[in-house]
């Protein structure tokens, strides 16, 4: 078996030993809503910040993934269209619960992107064209995807809206961010 296969294997069997069976990725059970018969959706999320050089300019930030996976609904065995929906979620200052969650978020931002999923098992997709920028306040940021899949001739066969606000979603790539929170209210500072 040539080398490249090999890490290709090597990448699957890494990549399946952390797909829960949920389908939820990494997401708490909670932060996994659906309607129809969705796929399944992994990922772990990535953020950036930026500090202003001028008193002026508002600090920015971008929230992307580090890897983003799906399996096609059961609803259907021939190729269909996923819709991803990438969301930024603003909260206030005081989000450290559920309760506070509800009612403290609003929406910073979101990007859409088309993609096409074979039957027969999990999908990589490319991320980049999910990652939301925005301007930062003083609140926590998350990510939150909504997932829809349609069957050839249009019709929906499933959604699911995942948020990515535990522990083990997400990672700063720079000195301008914090992911910190406890037990499932975990979120980005800039």
């Amino acid at each position: 078996m040539p080398s490249s296969r090999l890490t290709l294997l090597a990448v699957a069997l890494a990549v399946a030993a952390l797909l829960p069976a949920s389908g939820a990725g990494t997401a708490s059970a909670h932060d996994w809503t659906a309607t129809g018969e969705p796929g399944g959706v992994v990922a772990r999320t990535n953020a950036a910040g930026k500090t202003p050089v001028d008193i002026f300019e508002p600090a920015v930030a971008a929230i992307g993934f580090d890897w983003l996976w799906v399996t096609p609904s059961p609803a259907s065995s021939q190729a269909q269209l996923v819709t991803v929906q990438s969301t930024a979620k603003g909260c206030a200052v005081t989000f450290s619960s559920d309760a506070l969650l509800a009612f403290g978020c609003g929406t910073d931002g979101s990007r859409t992107a088309n993609y096409y999923a074979a039957p027969g098992g999990w999908r990589e997709l490319n991320p980049k064209p999910l990652v939301v920028s925005f301007p930062t306040f003083s609140r926590r940021y998350f990510a939150q995807l909504t997932v829809t899949w349609y069957s050839p001739s249009g019709a929906q066969l499933g959604q699911a809206t995942v948020d990515y606000r535990g522990a083990g979603d997400g990672r700063c790539v720079n000195s301008s961010c914090a992911f910190e929170g406890a037990g499932d209210a975990w979120a980005y500072e800039f």
